[in-house]
């Protein structure tokens, strides 16, 4: 009878050096085939075992320990669950799913004593009273946060960097939200959600940056309905101010690439600008938006590209 390697883990209690030296039968994974299927013959696992361990009972009094233990402790967790969303409870907070998902309650319910005082560096005690503090404290903000992610439309993502900056108290509220509007208005309204998962997916923070103005500017001359948070105004006129400089060259109606492909579209138009920006780079009067795009030898780079 053949044996997977996982089995044969659980089964003789071996490890991968054990089974180093035992003959193995390989098969195709169907369902990854990047990891192909190791199957080792009953009796040569069982032989292994026994060199090992000593003899059969040897190895099932072992197996029925780890289970027990294996059990203990999940009821442990299960306990300490209890303790802790009684207590959340008796101080007037019953959501349930959010006390068992807040750090650091998820780390004092999983965690025993001295291995959430590791993962915490002995900041945070591990009892109820300080538990609470923190991540009650934690949920308030972010409760607070979601609603008003809610009254102005934007999506609500755990994952979010901005978020947890304000959760873990490096920002505050105010300039969270309108961090928070930018990467909504930026992801979910221009082409700049589809350009860095599609064809910009590993920038640098000046990358990203670039990336964003040039956006702006993108959808300024590209958009129908053209509307921005609050936070953009100064960028956005800037660039509009570059737009009137075009105009008073003449070159106003020639900024826009075509191309159906949105990638060249995109680049194309941005470099077409950069080029007319230097063939007027000595020009009075130039706008801030130009005057930045120069470098020091009065050339362009697309950090992004």
């Amino acid at each position: 009878m053949k044996i997977s390697k996982s089995k044969a883990k659980e089964l003789y209690l071996l490890n991968d050096n054990d089974l180093e030296d035992l003959d193995v039968t390989i098969k195709d994974n169907y369902m990854n085939y990047s990891k192909p299927i190791k199957l080792y013959n009953q009796d040569d696992l069982l032989d292994c075992a026994i060199e090992k361990y000593g003899n059969v009972n040897k190895i099932n009094q072992i197996r029925e320990n780890k289970l027990h233990d294996k059990d203990k402790k999940f009821q442990d967790k299960i306990k300490r669950q209890e303790k802790l969303i009684n207590y959340f409870k008796e101080r007037g907070y019953n959501v349930e799913n959010d006390i068992i998902s807040e750090y650091p309650c998820y780390l004092y319910i999983e965690y025993s004593k001295s291995k959430f005082l590791r993962e915490m560096d002995n900041k945070i005690n591990y009892d109820l009273e300080s538990v609470y503090q923190i991540a009650y404290e934690r949920i308030q903000r972010r409760n607070q946060l979601i609603n008003i992610l809610i009254e102005k439309n934007i999506e609500y993502r755990p994952e979010s960097g901005i978020l947890n900056e304000y959760i873990n108290k490096k920002n505050n509220l105010l300039k969270t939200v309108k961090k928070l509007e930018e990467d909504a208005f930026f992801w979910n309204k221009t082409v700049y959600g589809t350009l860095r998962k599609k064809f910009f997916t590993e920038l640098n923070q000046k990358g990203k940056e670039d990336l964003k103005e040039d956006v702006i500017y993108y959808h300024l001359l590209t958009s129908q309905n053209v509307s921005f948070p609050e936070s953009l105004n100064n960028k956005v006129e800037n660039i509009l101010k570059a737009f009137v400089f075009f105009k008073d060259k003449n070159v106003g109606d020639n900024i826009i690439s075509e191309s159906d492909d949105l990638y060249q579209k995109f680049i194309n138009t941005i470099k077409l600008r950069n080029k007319i920006i230097l063939s007027y780079r000595n020009s009075n009067n130039l706008p801030e938006f130009i005057k930045n795009k120069l470098t020091n030898n009065n050339n362009i780079n697309i950090s992004y590209e």
